[in-house]
Parts: structure tokens; C-alpha cells; sequence
């Protein structure tokens, strides 16, 4: 319903500290991930733009020289370590908001604020 009445969406619901990735992993799936695509979805539904703050954590490991971000791998680490799930939670929603983009015709702008702001 609040998504119907806006012209442009800038969702803002994540845990992005790094403690709780490994404290409460899946609360952090919960938000993150299920209530983001929530509210993609409904922005494909009413047909609204979504500006999606995603996360440098996305890039992960990649051990090139120079990070491309069309090219290059963005490798995660295993399974078995909850830390990863805010990254690979991040990584498959800017995913879904590109075949949304692709397939349904979103509107989208993805951006990466990272050690821009708050205390050190």
C-alpha cells in the first residue's frame, strides 16, 4: 500500500553490523533479504522506481589486481560461516533487481555507501 503512493522507493531495512552476521544470521536473511524483496516486488507491481542501496561486502574475496565490477568474480566465503549472509543476501537482491530490470521492466539505480559516514 505505502509503496502504491510513492514515486520513487529508497528501502532502508538491513542489520549492516557485522557482529549480528554471525550473532543472528538468520534475522539478518529475514531482513535483509525477505523484507527487501517484499518491497521490490511491490515496486514492480505499482511500477516504481527503486533506488537500492546494496554493499561493497557484495565484491567479497576477488583476488584481482584491478576490481571490475562487470567483470570481475565476486567470491564469498564458505557456507558454514554465517558472517557471509549479509553479503550473499546484498549480492542476490541487486541479482533480482537486475532480471526485475531485465524481464519486468523496473526502474532501478543500485548504490554502494560504504566508509562514508558515521563514527570511525
Amino acid at each position: 500500500y505505502h509503496v502504491k503512493k510513492c514515486d520513487v522507493v529508497l528501502p532502508l531495512v538491513a542489520i549492516a553490523t557485522p557482529i549480528e552476521y554471525t550473532r543472528n544470521p538468520l534475522r539478518v536473511f529475514e531482513l535483509d533479504f525477505e523484507e527487501n524483496l517484499r518491497i521490490i516486488r511491490y515496486c514492480v507491481k505499482y511500477r516504481k522506481r527503486i533506488i537500492f542501496p546494496s554493499t561493497s561486502e557484495v565484491y567479497g574475496m576477488c583476488s584481482d589486481k584491478y576490481f571490475d565490477e562487470d567483470h570481475s568474480n565476486l567470491i564469498v566465503g564458505p557456507v558454514n560461516k554465517p558472517r557471509w549472509i549479509y553479503s550473499v543476501s546484498k549480492q542476490l537482491l541487486d541479482r533480482v533487481i537486475w532480471a526485475y530490470g531485465e524481464k519486468e521492466g523496473l526502474q532501478f539505480t543500485l548504490f554502494r555507501p560504504f566508509n562514508w559516514m558515521g563514527p570511525r
